[in-house]
């Protein structure tokens, strides 16, 4: 289960890294119509990768902000959370994170 929670935001991104290479390559092959420059297409792409980044970022937050708040229930994922300091990166505020 808690592999989920770490495996799964990263293996979203893995599967839509593999589809944006594959339309870039399919763009790639195709003739170049009109303001469709490949500069406009990275820009798309890391734009689209931020966004997934961000809904990967929110989904761990909320699953650790909740086992944080009632670790009885979710008492695997707040172990984990206990013991691997990376995860507490995550619930940190910025003021927190500027500390370090």
């Amino acid at each position: 289960r808690m592999g989920d929670l770490v495996q799964r935001p990263h293996e979203l991104r893995v599967q839509q890294a593999e589809r944006m290479r594959s339309q870039a390559a399919a763009a790639a092959e195709r003739p170049a119509r009109g303001a469709s420059t490949p500069a406009a297409t990275g820009s798309v792409d890391l734009s689209q990768q931020r966004e997934w980044n961000e809904r990967a970022f929110w989904h761990v937050h909320n699953r650790l902000a909740t086992a944080l708040s009632d670790p009885d229930a979710h008492a695997a994922t707040f172990q984990r959370l206990c013991n691997r300091h990376e995860l507490q990166l995550v619930l940190m505020t910025s003021a927190e994170l500027r500390s370090l």
